[in-house]
């Protein structure tokens, strides 16, 4: 009798089958891989490895959100999967955009996908000048920006919490750069 392996030997299969994906493509100040880039290479793999992904638009509850599946086609019960929640942007290019980004990531942790760290070198390396003050006009950008999506925002704490609920940052200076580019979409 066949011994048949289970979803996660699968993707671990195929995680050993993927050299990490070159950052090649730059966007708000950081560069990140291409999704169709991602497919390309993972395609394939799935299908060697009798896998199937989908990443559908859902909801939960009333707020649209992209749900990413990889489904073991040798057992259809047995699946991996991830929900976010969508940004709500009226913008149709914006939500584009979001949704992109969010495919790009849930898929990126779904299969523990590495990137090539270019960046990481930078990151450990002594800094041969000082570090730039914060901008002051993040929390002012950050409250227009909030208030351009949401118009019943009263208290700080409000705002505290819409920043939370919708980019997954508390609102501290060290998350600023992080949450403007979220909202920005």
């Amino acid at each position: 009798m066949e011994n048949k392996k289970t979803i996660y030997q699968k993707i671990a299969d195929l995680r050993a089958d993927i050299k990490p994906f070159k950052k090649d493509k730059t966007g708000f100040n950081y560069k990140y891989f291409d999704i169709n880039q991602m497919i390309e290479v993972i395609q394939p793999l799935l299908e060697k490895h009798k896998l199937l992904l989908t990443q559908p638009l859902t909801n939960i509850g009333e707020r649209m959100a992209i749900e990413t599946r990889i489904v073991d086609l040798d057992n259809e019960k047995e699946m991996i999967y991830s929900t976010i929640p969508l940004l709500e942007l009226a913008d149709a290019q914006k939500m584009g955009g979001c949704i992109t980004y969010f495919r790009r990531y849930a898929l990126q942790s779904l299969l523990f996908l590495e990137a090539e760290d270019d960046d990481g070198k930078k990151a450990v390396e002594p800094l041969k000048t000082p570090p730039k003050a914060p901008v002051s006009n993040d929390k002012t950008k950050i409250k227009e920006l909030c208030d351009k999506q949401e118009d019943t925002l009263k208290t700080a704490e409000d705002y505290k919490n819409y920043v939370w609920e919708v980019t997954g940052f508390e609102l501290i200076e060290s998350n600023f750069a992080k949450i403007i580019n979220i909202l920005d979409i």
